[in-house]
């Protein structure tokens, strides 16, 4: 029996250590990337690894680069020089100024997964037989790529494809540790016993002062004393200090030539602060203010010269606020990642970058650089779920300032805070709508005319929200229109084409709320027509087209749904129903497995594929889908009415009664659970129990199939007339069993006496044999 693959996990105090195991593990195509977030900020070490795999699989499968270029170059930006997006959206072309919708802040595990399809495609598209990727400084990385290597490590077969991480000892996210923990084995770099130890020491020529001193002070880690290699003449003409190594070093670093302090701490700033050399960092540390700043500058000045986006994102922010002007590079350093964060749904970083912002200006002095560090923090607390927050930064923004558009802005966003943000004992829409309102009559206010235009419509967009939830459609409609209208009438016509957009979306979606079906469709149409690859446009009016019963059409937008985004699970679930609607059982049953290998808790599609397995005879993999779903929601009626089936099958009828009892007890309204457990009675001829499950099931349904059912039950008890008129019912609702439905009645006439309708029955029933 081979020896089960697994992910790896490496742990060691220093990079050396973790490097030294690396180098012993690495199998087929291997790559290494550092994610230290000093680098390249959000997707640091994802980004890099882009950056070396694409080139070369884009020389070899260009299409397969194509469809995940989205996610490819939302990540690794440079790669643009490569090849480009075909398929561009208003929201992604508005310019800051026009922006007024961000993405959901699930893209970015729609980017992850998406990056996932495109490392497992270059597999099965035999590019590599197998790929070993080394993720090194896991301890230092973004949210973003934790999320990135929890998702990963999932999803990632480690037969094919082999997820290294390296980090030191030091305490890890919560998240990212138990993905490790379920998902990986676990390597600890040990150090060396003292005796090595020892040998080293005197290999190296150590004196024997700073041996003793060293064997006492150190846990025998080789990258604690190497450093130490290049001052053997030091040592020699020293005595070692201090009770602690940390100590020992400092004293060193205090008594060393000012030249070699220097190096090490120009080494340290040129790792962007991210080597962990003891003596580089205390060397940093001992530079006087003006000198690290100038060496911050001019570290920051040789990273722009390499005109790579993504050192806007980490290195370069983070040196210009530690150079010599913070207030003003560093800020200008700072907004920059922070716009492009905001813009490309990367919430946790611009709040990150929001913050830093906050920390380097002069608040009264800098009150354009304050507002948009706030209130693009703001928007994206928002967006995570951290309304509070939020809430008090815009409290402080109005206490701190006078300017009309400021207040306006604040006024709109916490309308949006108490309608839609806050959890739901603190949502008020009577208050919301009071700052919406606030926000209007500023908008009104403003000396420009278009700048008042817009900004009028964009609140009362907000407004119209507000109606909604206040169970208003009507006016909701009514603001959406006049808006729509005003901007027609007092912008160009290119001018706000994202926020226009956004407002026929809307205006779509009350339409579909209060059922004016064609209507919304209307809307959905245009909308699509203006915003063509816009994925979520497509998503809607394939729902709508399902509900209108125009199941073709909604296949063919649910198949445009997925074809324009990263993979994301309602997409491919609603796809899969129509397929399954459809009988084509192979496609629906392909999308429910994707559908749980990006969401395996998708409740909805676990329940989905069991059915489909069950259909078709395949009850082990049926429970087993069964029992996992039960698993994450023990109380789940349809999933015991689907183990009352499996059970039936395998004839344990008494336990299969009993589970279609559970699903009844959990939900009173599952008509086949009724029907089944009607089904079970009437074997074990329990017929009055059979009937009274029947017509319970008939008064929350009038079902053909359950009329026929009970007809045959009160056949069997010689109830002769009220069977005829359950398959008299039946018969008017479905052809689907009219033979043997004709069959039974005519039995029942003949019962009756009624032989000429006995016989008419016979003679129909033979004319629909084949």
């Amino acid at each position: 029996m081979s020896a089960q693959p697994f992910h790896i996990w490496l742990i060691s105090p220093s990079r050396r250590g973790r490097q030294m195991l690396w180098n012993t593990l690495k199998t087929g195509a291997s790559y290494e990337v550092n994610c230290h977030w000093h680098h390249r900020g959000p997707y640091t070490g994802t980004g890099t690894l882009l950056r070396q795999l694409v080139p070369e699989v884009y020389r070899q499968f260009p299409e397969h680069v194509l469809a995940h270029a989205v996610e490819i170059l939302s990540i690794a930006p440079e790669l643009r020089s490569t090849f480009s997006v075909s398929h561009e959206t208003l929201t992604s072309l508005a310019i800051p100024e026009e922006r007024t919708r961000f993405y959901s802040h699930t893209r970015t595990l729609r980017l992850a997964h998406g990056i996932i399809d495109f490392l497992k495609g270059c597999l099965s598209l035999k590019m590599y037989s197998h790929l070993s990727l080394y993720f090194e400084n896991v301890q230092a990385t973004d949210t973003l790529d934790q999320e990135f290597l929890r998702v990963l490590l999932r999803r990632a077969d480690p037969a094919t494809l082999t997820v290294i991480i390296g980090t030191t000892c030091d305490p890890l996210p919560e998240q990212l540790q138990t993905a490790l923990a379920d998902h990986t084995h676990q390597i600890r770099v040990e150090p060396q016993d003292a005796g090595e130890y020892l040998q080293l020491l005197q290999a190296w020529q150590f004196p024997q002062v700073w041996q003793s001193w060293l064997l006492k002070h150190t846990e025998g880690w080789p990258e604690e004393y190497e450093p130490l290699r290049d001052l053997s003449q030091y040592l020699r003409k020293s005595m070692p200090q201090g009770e602690t190594f940390a100590l020992g070093m400092q004293a060193i670093s205090e008594q060393v030539s000012a030249e070699q302090n220097a190096a090490w701490a120009q080494a340290f700033i040129a790792s962007d602060c991210t080597n962990d050399c003891l003596l580089e960092r205390l060397a940093y540390q001992r530079l006087d203010a003006s000198t690290r700043q100038r060496w911050h500058d001019e570290r920051a000045d040789w990273l722009e010269q390499q005109h790579e986006w993504s050192l806007k994102l980490g290195a370069i922010p983070y040196h210009r606020e530690r150079g010599s002007s913070p207030a003003n590079q560093g800020a200008a350093a700072l907004q920059e990642a922070l716009d492009y964060c905001i813009s490309m749904g990367y919430y946790e970083a611009t709040v990150d970058f929001g913050y830093r912002g906050r920390a380097v200006i002069n608040w009264a002095e800098q009150e354009h650089y304050y507002w948009i560090f706030t209130t693009k923090a703001t928007t994206s607390l928002a967006a995570l779920g951290r309304p509070e927050e939020a809430e008090k930064l815009y409290n402080e923004a109005r206490a701190l300032s006078t300017r009309a558009k400021l207040h306006m802005q604040a006024a709109y966003a916490t309308a949006m805070l108490y309608t839609r943000h806050l959890p739901e004992n603190r949502r008020d829409h009577v208050l919301a709508k009071a700052w919406i309102n606030e926000a209007i009559a500023i908008a009104n206010l403003l000396p420009d005319a278009k700048e008042r235009a817009f900004h009028s419509v964009f609140n009362q967009n907000g407004l119209a929200l507000i109606e909604t939830h206040m169970k208003n459609p009507q006016e909701a409609l009514h603001l959406v229109t006049e808006g729509l209208k005003r901007l027609e009438e007092e912008l160009e016509p290119g001018e706000h084409m994202l926020h226009r957009s956004v407002l026929l979306y809307n205006r779509g979606q009350v339409y579909a709320g209060i059922g004016a079906l064609e209507e919304a469709l209307a809307d959905y149409t245009a909308v699509i027509t203006q915003d063509p690859y816009y994925s979520e446009y497509y998503l809607e009016r394939g729902n709508l087209y399902r509900r209108l019963g125009r199941d073709e059409e909604a296949l063919a937008d649910y198949e445009r749904a997925v074809s324009y985004s990263p993979p994301y699970a309602e997409a491919y679930f609603n796809r899969a129903n129509v397929h399954s609607l459809f009988g084509h059982e192979e496609e629906a049953l392909a999308d429910y497995s994707y559908v749980l290998e990006i969401d395996p808790t998708y409740l909805d599609a676990l329940i989905n594929r069991a059915s489909i397995f069950y259909e078709q005879g395949n009850y082990t993999v049926s429970l087993q889908d069964v029992e996992r779903g039960l698993q994450q929601d023990p109380e789940n009626a349809q999933l015991h009415c689907t183990l009352g089936l499996l059970l039936m099958a395998q004839k344990d009828t008494e336990k299969a009664y009993q589970a279609f009892s559970d699903a009844l007890q959990q939900d009173p309204l599952l008509v086949a659970a009724w029907t089944n457990r009607a089904i079970l009675a009437f074997e074990e001829n329990r017929i009055e129990a059979a009937i009274k499950d029947l017509s319970q099931a008939l008064t929350l349904e009038e079902n053909p199939t359950v009329l026929y059912n009970r007809g045959i039950a009160y056949q069997a008890q010689n109830r002769w007339q009220e069977a005829i008129n359950d398959f008299t019912q039946a018969l008017a609702l479905s052809n689907e069993d009219a033979q043997d439905i004709l069959y039974r009645r005519s039995l029942c006439f003949a019962q009756l006496g009624n032989t000429s309708q006995a016989q008419r029955d016979l003679q129909e029933q033979q004319a629909l044999r084949p």
